[in-house]
């Protein structure tokens, strides 16, 4: 059986398989180093990543695939992070899915 990280990194590597512009990926490095430097600790910066990589909006791939592959290197850190954002997923998928049987 797969760990989750296994997963995470497998999907950050099949994302990540075009690659992208230097421009683009400077912007997504830019994007990522901001990220982690919002957080104080560990967990906090894990969390800042999930957003970037599963955002509630609209997703811009490299900087979702860039964050994905930092996420994979955070090890237990990144745990917490991912457990929440699944639950959240997880609820947003509940709403859709009672809202498409009315």
């Amino acid at each position: 059986m797969l760990s989750a990280l296994a997963l995470l990194a497998r999907g950050a590597a099949a994302a990540g398989t075009a690659s992208p512009s230097d421009a683009d990926a400077a912007r997504a490095d830019k994007a990522v180093g901001e990220a982690l430097s919002r957080g104080a600790d560990p967990v906090t910066q894990a969390r800042n990543l999930c957003e970037l990589a599963w955002p509630n909006g609209t997703r811009d791939e490299v900087i979702a695939a860039r964050a994905r592959r930092e996420l994979a290197d955070f090890g237990g850190h990144g745990m917490v992070a991912l457990r929440d954002a699944l639950n959240e997923a997880k609820a947003d998928l509940s709403a859709i899915q009672a809202e498409a049987k009315k």
